[in-house]
């Protein structure tokens, strides 16, 4: 389970500072120069909807921990679903963070960067094994 909480926690963090660079730079990117088509980033957003969905989904196939079973049978058999969980989290959030540099509207960016990052610092180990 450490291993697990160190990669949930470097890709948490890791997720929150590419959204707080290139919201940063937000006022350096392509959208300050010239105007972008609006359909671009509504289609990043879009993308990024489908992709926490996508992991909404399968966060709903990792079982809970059972009493009988110990947490390194469980580590085993969920290891790599837990990870794809994180990492399709951490994929939706970069592809906000990307919209928002290119110009998005910050609100239903920023809202869904935020949604994305509530969803993925919560989803723990030990509460993906139903601790």
């Amino acid at each position: 389970m450490p291993q697990l909480r160190i990669l949930h926690i470097g890709l948490s963090l890791s997720a929150v500072f590419v959204t707080l660079t290139l919201g940063a730079l937000r006022s350096f990117g392509p959208g300050n120069t010239e105007a972008l088509p609006p359909v671009l980033t509504w289609t990043l957003l879009g993308l990024a909807g489908m992709t926490i969905l996508s992991a909404a989904t399968v966060r709903t196939s990792i079982p809970a921990a059972t009493a009988d079973q110990g947490d390194e049978v469980w580590i085993i058999g969920n290891r790599m679903k837990c990870l794809m969980v994180w990492a399709l989290l951490e994929g939706a959030v970069a592809l906000c963070a990307i919209a928002l540099f290119l110009g998005a509207n910050p609100w239903p960016a920023g809202a869904l960067a935020a949604g994305g990052l509530g969803f993925l610092a919560s989803q723990s180990p030990g509460t993906l094994a139903g601790h």
